[in-house]
């Protein structure tokens, strides 16, 4: 006997599997006519969207009685273990835990111009060219989690310049350049290095150095690093 064309659609099945049912979204006939034998493929929609550990494990698939109807309009018995499949994400290796440096006239600067100086992790620095903001910045490309970030800077005697950092545009820290420890120059002394902890970034995030120089220190940066410290808290 032929198969009804017209009678295969998506409420034909049902798919449960660890977290419950999931929701049928298409199906696909190989002929799209009436005949024998006929094959549907059944689209599924991802738990929350996407699949991934959580949604490991078997999945069963009934065929519902009385949807499926031949030509002369027999209908198809129930079958509650239709087919099954299982399913096996594989678990993410966690983030690096070796810190990344960005330098600091890698990033996209207003305002900054770059200083070829071996005092610099990379033999160059930016320092501010006038008076006002100035913004050094760039895309965080990691995976989610906590980092732990570190600025890299030169605090000198001549100044107390004024420096934020910025996520997606909040401020997430902010400090006033006042150690004052060192000299006037761009040398060993002069270098600080300031800690921000526990700090919740995503791929795709934006952070900004913005700071303003002030008296003879013209805001010199070397460079910042992140390292990966934890998983983001569960919401």
């Amino acid at each position: 006997m032929a198969v009804d064309a017209s009678s295969i659609g998506v409420e034909d099945i049902s798919v449960t599997g660890p977290g419950g049912a999931l929701t049928v979204t298409g199906v696909s006939l190989d002929v799209g006519s009436d005949g024998t034998p006929r094959s549907a493929t059944y689209t599924v929609a991802a738990p929350g969207g996407s699949w991934d550990t959580a949604d490991n494990g078997a999945y069963t698939v009934a065929l519902l009685g009385g949807q499926v109807v031949d030509t002369s309009g027999n209908p198809v018995a129930a079958d509650a273990a239709l087919a099954s499949f299982n399913v096996a994400v594989p678990d993410s290796p966690p983030p690096s835990a070796d810190p990344v440096r960005v330098e600091a006239e890698a990033m996209e600067l207003q305002g900054f111009q770059i200083l070829n100086n071996g005092h610099g992790s990379n033999d160059q620095l930016i320092q501010a060219t006038g008076s006002g903001a100035h913004v050094a910045g760039f895309g965080f490309a990691e995976a989610s989690g906590l980092y732990n970030i570190t600025l890299g800077y030169f605090d000198e005697s001549d100044g107390q310049s004024q420096l934020s950092l910025l996520r997606n545009g909040e401020v997430i820290d902010s400090f006033v350049w006042d150690a004052d420890a060192g000299s006037a120059i761009v040398d060993p002394s002069a270098f600080m290095e300031r800690e921000i902890t526990a700090i919740a970034l995503q791929a795709g995030d934006r952070l900004e150095l913005s700071g303003t120089p002030n008296g003879g220190e013209p805001l010199r940066i070397d460079f910042l690093e992140y390292v990966y410290v934890d998983d983001l808290p569960a919401v």
